[in-house]
């Protein structure tokens, strides 16, 4: 076991799968009840197989909690070094914890994230088999203390870029709590229902966490080109009797026994993590089960990108992505390297629904492919393989998403001086006499607000004012609710965000008196459109019409002839601030096309 894992700790000393930025800070569960739902401790190797994943220069760190949370490995910069001390360390994860003080471990885990980042990938991956659970004796506390990990953590996570990546182990776990926390912090929830699934989750979360480069595996077959520095490929194995091998574009066959200069192996019970070092160009094979979880990884600077992926979507919500080429860092825009690429999207669901799309070049954009995908109306787990294949490459970027059924609709509108935020449950699904909406407002750095969304009339509306120049609205949900049927849910509400440049000031309308038009005409008309000043002509011509009416029936005709004289002045002042404005805009328009010329 020493020399594999020394040999794990070299291979990976050279990878820079990610960025320089990312900060990895992992929570493990050591209570109690862990000695039932995790009896081999199988924390310990899918911990070793995470660890050994993370790249060098990346800030990472563990803890340990249940009543109290201990820090099992300090957090520093990843390096071989870094590595060899926390693999030495692991195996000091236990299960005699008494209490399982959630809360306490989140603090402790995001010291020194108090503030938004800058750039940096902030995650954080929770691992629990239980629920919130802070006192013996009182009940009440451990539900205040979930209440405050949802009203006043979670926002502040969002606020401070902060993503938990949640691994509820048993069924027996908060999932509700562990769900609302990678909801609300675009982060990530797998519920594993036994020890022996944590390795696979525990990738599944790196490979969301932390994407790396890939390339397409089918059928156990790869493509190496080039441009490739080195890979690495998972390999998991169904039965521990079971080998791998691996075979190289010219026909040689590595092994767990061989030994060689470029070759890393490291064997463990379930997987084999292979690198291999300045890679042969060709055709690649790997001698195993075919196992779906099975991936490729490279280090390389041609690289395909694609535009922030959404973890999770409503139903009924679209989706478009966007991907590009860079090579070291920068936007390929070359035609004749991008005419030669097809681009491809690959969507499976739940109900194992396939469909395929083709990205289009963007023609404004040189160098960004695009699509515009369909409203997911279907909830479930969609799986998105996009893929790359050019004349001498190819590359890959897997993801997952989780389309959500909205059983609670939320639309806003914005004027100058607030935003009014109306909510729409489906009646059809929740029991609206018992549906609680609380709103925790963050405006600027100022202390948070807890507000109670009441119900008037049938409705639920949440009024918030404009925030001042230069500050920001950071608008967190949480509601409590129960389904006709009687059980007890909790609607997930997207997060809302309200700048100061939001919110529109209205034009204040021009108010001009009857009395005023005829003294205003000559010198203000002319400076107005004429649509304007047609407007004004009529509204002249209703009044004195109206009061003509009434004259009329008194027989007054010296107003009668007032009103005809005013009538024709107007008109004639109409016809020529017309023919002025007229020829003013044929004179500002031939300016300009001088200019031009």
């Amino acid at each position: 076991m020493k020399v594999a894992v020394f040999l794990i700790i070299i291979c990976y000393s050279a990878l820079g799968y990610g960025s320089v930025n990312n900060d990895v800070r992992i929570l493990i569960d050591v209570s109690g009840s862990m000695q039932q739902n995790d009896i081999n401790n199988l924390r310990v190797p899918a911990l070793e197989l995470l660890i050994n994943l993370l790249a060098n220069d990346t800030q990472a760190g563990v803890w340990l909690f249940a009543e109290q949370t201990d820090k099992l490995v300090p957090l520093a910069t990843v390096s071989s070094q870094w590595k060899k001390a926390a693999l030495t360390k692991i195996n000091r994860i236990h299960s005699r914890g008494l209490l399982t003080d959630i809360e306490t471990a989140l603090h402790a885990a995001t010291v020194g994230w108090e503030k938004p980042a800058s750039s940096a990938q902030r995650v954080l991956i929770l691992l629990t088999d239980g629920v919130v659970d802070v006192s013996a004796q009182s009940f009440m506390q451990s539900a205040e203390s979930r209440e405050r990990i949802l009203s006043e953590l979670s926002p502040l996570f969002k606020k401070n870029n902060i993503k938990v990546y949640s691994i509820a182990l048993s069924t027996q776990a908060d999932s509700d709590l562990l769900r609302q926390l990678a909801k609300k912090t675009d982060g990530w929830y797998e519920l594993a229902k036994s020890a022996e699934q944590l390795q696979r989750i525990f990738f599944k979360i790196f490979q969301k966490a932390i994407p790396v480069a890939t390339v397409p595996l089918s059928d156990n077959t790869f493509t190496i080109d080039s441009s490739i520095n080195e890979f690495s490929t998972l390999i998991f194995r169904k039965n521990k009797a079971d080998t791998s091998k691996l075979i190289t574009p010219s026909g040689a066959v590595f092994s767990q026994e061989t030994i060689a200069a470029q070759l890393y192996w490291h064997y463990q019970d379930n997987y084999d993590l292979v690198t291999v070092k300045s890679p042969e160009a060709g055709l690649w094979q790997i001698k195993a089960d075919v196992d779906p979880d099975n991936q490729v990884m490279i280090v390389t600077d041609l690289q395909l990108r694609t535009s922030v992926l959404p973890n999770y979507l409503n139903s009924g919500e679209q989706l478009a992505i966007d991907v590009y080429f860079t090579d070291a860092q920068k936007i390929i825009t070359r035609t004749d390297f991008l005419n030669f690429i097809e681009l491809k999207l690959k969507i499976n669901n739940t109900a194992d629904v396939n469909q395929s799309y083709e990205f289009i070049a963007q023609l404004d954009k040189p160098g960004f492919f695009k699509i515009q995908l369909p409203e997911f109306d279907q909830e479930g787990i969609y799986h998105l393989d996009i893929s790359a294949n050019g004349q001498s490459f190819q590359r890959a970027v897997m993801h997952s998403l989780a389309v959500l059924k909205t059983l609670i609709s939320m639309t806003y509108k914005i004027d100058a001086q607030q935003v009014v935020i109306d909510f729409v449950p489906d009646a059809e699904l929740v029991d609206t006499r018992v549906l609680h909406i609380a709103a925790s407002i963050q405006v600027g750095d100022a202390v948070l607000q807890n507000v109670i969304v009441t119900e008037q009339a049938g409705q639920w509306q949440l009024m918030i004012q404009a925030p001042e120049p230069e500050q920001q609205v950071l608008v967190n949900f949480t509601v409590q609710a129960q389904s006709v049927a009687g059980v007890a849910i909790t609607p997930a509400l997207q997060d809302l965000l309200f700048t100061h440049d939001m919110f529109v000031v209205e034009p204040v309308p021009l108010v001009i008196e009857p009395a005023e038009i005829i003294e205003q005409t000559t010198d203000l008309e002319l400076q107005k459109p004429i649509s304007e000043v047609v407007a004004a002509i009529d509204l002249v011509t209703e009044t004195t019409e109206e009061e003509s009416l009434v004259e009329e029936v008194q027989f007054n005709w010296p107003v009668i002839a007032v009103v005809v004289v005013v009538n024709l002045l107007l008109m004639i002042v109409g016809y020529f601030g017309f023919r002025f404005y007229k020829n003013k805009s044929r004179a500002q328009q031939a300016e300009v096309l001088e200019r031009l010329e």
